[in-house]
């Protein structure tokens, strides 16, 4: 009330009716000044579009890593018959280009564009059961809606590399022997730019596969393109899933899986017929095998004498400055694959170079032996530096002509 009074007592005693203008004028600087500042935190604070139409700040766990919920979130569109034209002409583009990079941060998508690319293979990325679903029934998108956004500002499609491992599923089942040493690369962890991506410490196979086929079949649904609770803006569908990453690697401190190559092929029968029942059109790529070792082969070989051939739709091979430099470790692979007689596209999802030298001639090798699709690891041969957009090795302008 005594509030009131006074208020009352200053428009009626000390303003007159020539200082209200210049009164309007100060509110209404203030507001801009309040909106502007507003904004620029904003844009701060969403590099990786945190400001996901499908979630508010608020709505979003703090930190993901110590499994705090959050509800359950979908926008749900009307379905559709087919997907619209735009989108499968995308995919058809996708399918003739031989070009590829793995992103590791935002920004980067934009030299994919440049250089002529269609694709690009966040690593270790975001598509992480843990990250994702972060207790069981509890989701969050932030992430992967921004990461997907991203690419899709510069037509890049996404190979997603699913992670099967969340720490509350873990915990049933596993104990300190799926642990992987502190030192451990890709750890979940957030970088400058308050982005989280990375993989749990408990790298087995999952305890409970109906909960992990059941968020597969979520993340899959969100991002297929077929208007059925997709994310909201979807430009392009998701379709192609790759499932782990070098399962082999289990030493020192470049561990992705800790199993033998049976239980890495049961986490791949699983995950190909998940992702199937919701997606027919999706594209099920093999965990990339490590190169041509031969604790690797022998690693594959085991999996492949699982009866795993009608479970992956594409076969996947690395080369990271070691083995055949020739042909990209692809001839090889598809003698192994030949003596299991698996007859799939082969896709070399990691090449690193460590200089210019013999790179034409190493991607017409791969080629010839057998090989339709290459993602690259550096945009700078042989430099690991932060990436500039239009900064890059010119001679991967050179590549996507050659493709087959």
């Amino acid at each position: 009330m005594q509030n009131f009074k006074y208020e009352h007592f200053i428009y009626k005693n000390m303003i007159s009716k020539s200082l209200i203008p210049i009164l309007l004028l100060m509110i209404f600087l203030v507001g801009c000044s309040q909106t502007i500042s507003q904004d620029s935190q904003n844009e701060k604070n969403n590099l990786y579009s945190n400001e996901s139409e499908d979630f508010k700040t608020e709505d979003v766990i703090d930190n993901p890593i110590e499994n705090k919920t959050e509800p359950e979130v979908f926008e749900t569109i009307p379905p559709v018959e087919k997907i619209p034209e735009s989108k499968t002409t995308k995919l058809d583009a996708i399918e003739t280009n031989c070009v590829g990079f793995l992103i590791h941060g935002p920004g980067e998508e934009e030299n994919i564009k440049l250089i002529g690319g269609t694709m690009g293979r966040p690593h270790p990325g975001q598509f992480s059961w843990g990250l994702i679903e972060t207790s069981k029934d509890n989701y969050n998108f932030r992430y992967t809606d921004g990461l997907i956004r991203n690419a899709q500002k510069f037509d890049v499609a996404v190979l997603g590399t699913i992670w099967p491992y969340a720490k509350w599923d873990q915990a049933k089942c596993h104990d300190v022997e799926c642990t992987v040493p502190p030192n451990a690369l890709f750890a979940l962890e957030e970088d400058k730019q308050g982005i989280i991506q990375g993989i749990p410490m408990s790298r087995c196979e999952p305890c409970n596969y109906d909960d992990y086929k059941e968020f597969l079949q979520t993340l899959v649904e969100r991002y297929d393109g077929d208007g059925y609770k997709d994310m909201h803006g979807l430009k392009y569908p998701v379709i192609h899933w790759e499932i782990l990453n070098e399962p082999e690697m289990q030493e020192g401190n470049l561990i992705f899986f800790l199993g033998t190559p049976e239980e890495y092929a049961q986490i791949l029968k699983n995950s190909y017929t998940a992702i199937k029942e919701v997606c027919e059109d999706c594209i099920v790529v093999q965990g990339g095998a490590a190169g041509n070792m031969r604790e690797t082969l022998e690693f594959w070989s085991d999996v492949f004498s699982e009866d795993v051939t009608n479970y992956f739709d594409v076969a996947n091979v690395h080369f990271i400055e070691h083995g055949d430099k020739n042909t990209l470790n692809v001839e090889e692979f598809k003698e192994l694959l030949d003596s299991h007689n698996i007859d799939k596209p082969i896709w070399v999802t990691e090449v690193q170079y460590s200089s210019e030298e013999n790179i034409v001639s190493s991607v017409n090798g791969a080629f010839d032996a057998g090989a339709s699709k290459l993602f690259f690891v550096q945009f700078e041969i042989g430099k690991w530096t932060r990436v500039i957009p239009g900064k890059y090795s010119k001679i991967y302008e050179d590549i996507p002509a050659m493709c087959r």
